[in-house]
């Protein structure tokens, strides 16, 4: 960083990355700073300004005292310890230590009292709350939630008729076979600890998971309209369930309020002016195309005729999803200067259809 960068940052102004400090000469302060800035994702700590940008410089002994401050603030009063990484820039109004603290991959991180720091927009603050320091400690993977357990379930709220299904389906034998207990298995299987019932264990295998845990439940609203705000609705329940349950009772009262809607709904089907485009949207939008094929009568698709230059359009065939149910009409070999399109016929029993008229496929080459 040289004193150009140096300056565009002064200018900002503190964040939730970057601190500013005149000078430091206590270790549980700086201590503090780096905890927070571990936590938080990072971030840079400039020692030789004050709060709003302005540089006031260090001379050469503040900076040989806080180096062996940082150092001891790193190693002895941040748990576990941290690896900042120190900068001298050199400015018109003096030296100004830049500290530079990396997102720590052991979160979360303490001082050496025990207290989690955190950036909250450009200042830190101490945690306090359980749930944060829970939330902390699962970010870091130290603590998975469905393996906490939930006060107050034993093991005999398990559904036996759940587990002994999934049991058999998992490792294809019968749950009375196993030669161990149950509270045994269940907290081999990550069920049970503690003699209560995890997370997991409660909403895989719980008999009435709601009454422990009733806020994972799903409640849905089918509404008439778009917005989330429409006076009336069209159906609504609260499923209260396993997550088995949950998911085959959330599904279903999806699919009933599913209602298919016709694509061009001011049309119906074979109501097209054009029978070829008729035919096409019948086999576009019938589940099962018709089975026949669609022969436009009179001139040829594709025949260029006298004073109109049209290009040769492709013939749109509905047919039977039945591959054996249609096979190619072998014409005789057509006359000089004309080319066929190849035509298809349905055949019953192997037996083929005479040829079209000879003027329904054919365009003549050149015009």
């Amino acid at each position: 960083m040289n004193e150009t960068e140096l300056l565009k940052i002064l200018a900002r102004g503190e964040d939730s990355r970057h601190q500013f400090k005149e000078n430091v000469s206590n270790v549980d302060v700086l201590a503090a700073e780096l905890v927070a800035f571990a936590n938080s994702g990072g971030g840079t700590l400039i020692v030789g300004a004050n709060d709003t940008g302005e540089m006031v410089g260090l001379t050469a002994a503040d900076i040989g005292r806080l180096n062996p401050l940082l150092s001891n603030a790193a190693s002895q009063s941040v748990r576990p310890p941290i690896h900042p990484i120190s900068l001298n820039v050199q400015t018109a109004r003096g030296l100004l230590m830049v500290i530079q603290t990396p997102d720590g991959l052991n979160r979360p991180y303490t001082d050496h009292q025990g207290r989690i720091w955190v950036k909250s927009g450009a200042d830190k603050r101490h945690v306090t709350a359980r749930e944060e320091m829970q939330r902390l400690f699962q970010q870091a993977g130290l603590i998975d939630a469905d393996e906490v357990p939930v006060a107050g379930t034993t093991v005999a709220d398990i559904d036996h008729r759940a587990l002994e299904d999934y049991f058999e389906s998992r490792y294809r034998e019968p749950l009375a076979d196993t030669d161990q207990s149950l509270a045994r298995l269940l907290q081999n299987m990550g069920l049970v600890r503690d003699g209560a019932l995890t997370l997991a264990g409660l909403l895989l295998f719980g008999k009435s998971p709601e009454w422990f845990r009733p806020a994972f439940m799903i409640k849905a609203v089918a509404l008439p309209g778009r917005e989330l705000h429409e006076p009336r609705y069209l159906d609504s329940e609260d499923v209260f369930d396993g997550l088995a349950g949950q998911y085959q009772r959330g599904l279903a009262f999806v699919k009933r309020n599913l209602h298919r809607v016709q694509g061009d709904r001011g049309k119906q089907p074979g109501h097209s002016g054009n029978p070829r485009n008729r035919l096409a949207g019948i086999a576009g939008q019938c589940p099962d195309p018709p089975r026949l094929l669609y022969q436009r009568p009179g001139p040829g698709i594709g025949v260029r005729r006298p004073g109109r230059d049209r290009q040769p359009r492709p013939f749109a065939q509905p047919f039977d999803r039945r591959a054996d149910s249609l096979r190619p009409v072998e014409h005789a070999q057509p006359a000089a200067g004309v080319a066929r399109h190849p035509s298809f016929a349905l055949s019953r029993a192997g037996q083929r259809h005479p040829p079209r008229p000879q003027g329904v496929a054919e365009h003549r080459a050149g015009g």
